[in-house]
């Protein structure tokens, strides 16, 4: 005993506790019932609080409730092991302070006691092998969009194709990219042909020019705006995918060395 602690002592217990919620997330597990949670929590109070009867059959009989109680331990965190922790302490506890005469009945109970622990860390492995498979399946999804693609589809609002992201953002990307498109281009035109988007106005030539370079400054300001949203939007999707990545490699190498710690 004590894998699971070994564990989150190495990362400490909070950061443990959001590898389990964040890969659940992903998953899209079930939250564990709260029957079990606070069972868990509840009977480690208990056991903790365990104390010698004034017989020993009093005792024993209490200490054999809790073993069996202990077959209810929820796995699905990290608290499930110190039960039977606190329970293998306290049979060792009853074990100097009963005596020979219930030296059998302390051994059985030990016995149990361990023999349910190995069906609980079994059932935790399982779990963990759960997690881990959901791990790999969304890197094999992460990997199949490449970062330096996502990059070059960024200019041309792309993204949200890319990654396969809703109807409505991508008619939105795309609406937003060819609107600064056509201010950028309009912009232009004005700058450099001013006389001829101007030529129906009934205004002297210095005028128009000034005029037609007043409205391209409008038009590259909010083709400028519109197009940085863009291009914001879409790096702030690429790093999330990095982060993704990362966050997807940090917790598949703790996952498998702790799954090889409890093999």
């Amino acid at each position: 005993m004590g894998i699971v602690n070994a564990f989150i002592n190495q990362i400490g217990r909070e950061a443990a506790r959001e590898v389990y919620r964040g890969t659940r997330s992903r998953a899209k597990l079930p939250a564990p019932e709260e029957t079990f949670i606070s069972f868990n929590d509840s009977f480690l109070e208990e056991v903790k609080k365990f104390q010698i009867a004034a017989t020993s059959s009093v005792t024993l009989n209490h200490l054999v409730n809790i073993v069996e109680n202990a077959e209810n331990t929820n796995i699905e965190n990290f608290e499930w092991e110190d039960i039977f922790i606190e329970i293998d302490n306290k049979i060792d506890f009853c074990k100097v302070e009963l005596g020979v005469n219930s030296e059998k009945k302390l051994n059985e109970l030990d016995e149990k006691n361990a023999n349910n622990y190995k069906i609980k860390n079994d059932e935790h492995k399982l779990y963990i092998e759960g997690l881990i498979k959901v791990i790999n399946d969304s890197n094999t999804e992460l990997n199949q969009k490449k970062t330096f693609l996502a990059i070059l589809f960024m200019p041309f609002g792309l993204n949200p194709i890319y990654y396969n992201q809703s109807s409505a953002r991508i008619v939105l990307f795309l609406f937003f990219t060819l609107i600064s498109f056509i201010c950028f281009y309009y912009g232009y035109q004005l700058k450099v042909y001013p006389l001829i988007y101007m030529k129906e106005s009934n205004v002297t030539e210095n005028v128009a020019i000034e005029g037609a370079s007043m409205i391209a400054n409008l038009l590259f300001i909010l083709g400028g705006i519109l197009y940085a949203l863009i291009l914001s939007s879409s790096l702030k999707k690429i790093n999330i995918e990095i982060k993704k990545k990362k966050t997807n490699a940090y917790q598949l190498d703790l996952f498998n060395k702790y799954l090889k710690a409890l093999s």
